[in-house]
């Protein structure tokens, strides 16, 4: 089982992008076989709902970048929405996945998410904590004992008036937003075309 968490650990941005790719290619390819329908009040919710989770994905990540920006490795960083929550850069991820499923009105997307949370959430964050205890050491694993794995306690939030933000780390989560961003063009298009 470790072997596996580290593998989920090393190649975690390849394995989401393949189940993220192969759950949309299917969801693509049912919307061409379906009977268009005429917009409804729920394509309206589910649409409004999609804008929802892809503005606090992206906004989560943003946030989350800003305090950590390439940190990671050498300090605790425990205030802004680390105080909250250890992995708020995953939970942006997923936000932003589920709102690909709901631009999309497909349930198959959305289990493919599902799946790719269910794999963060078992082998690639517990394999992540593991390295950063080793690295981090007592600061982590109080940290750890205190606030939630993936699910944000917002009573827990803190932050102090001064945040040092790595400008390069920042704009490469900016050139990662490029990627997702399109996310509710390309579903109007394809709900357009069907």
């Amino acid at each position: 089982m470790p072997e596996i968490k580290a593998v989920g650990f090393r190649h975690r941005g390849n394995i989401g992008a393949v189940v993220s790719v192969a759950c949309g290619l299917w969801a693509v390819a049912l919307l061409f076989f379906m009977e268009h329908a005429p917009r409804t009040p729920i394509s309206f919710l589910t649409t409004a709902i999609a804008w929802s989770l892809l503005l606090a994905g992206g906004g989560l990540r943003l946030w989350a970048t800003m305090y950590l920006g390439g940190r990671k490795n050498d300090i605790v960083v425990s205030e802004g929405p680390y105080s909250m929550c250890r992995n708020p850069l995953y939970l942006g991820t997923f936000l932003i996945l589920l709102s690909a499923a709901f631009f999309l009105e497909s349930v198959i997307f959305a289990v493919g998410a599902v799946g790719i949370f269910l794999f963060y959430y078992f082998a690639t964050i517990p394999s992540e904590e593991v390295h950063l205890r080793k690295q981090l050491g007592k600061p982590y694993e109080q940290y750890c004992n205190t606030v939630p794995r993936l699910f944000i306690n917002p009573w827990l939030f803190r932050t102090s008036g001064h945040v040092t933000v790595k400008m390069r780390a920042l704009w490469l989560e900016v050139k990662r937003m490029g990627a997702w961003i399109w996310l509710p063009i390309l579903a109007d298009i394809l709900h357009q075309v069907r």
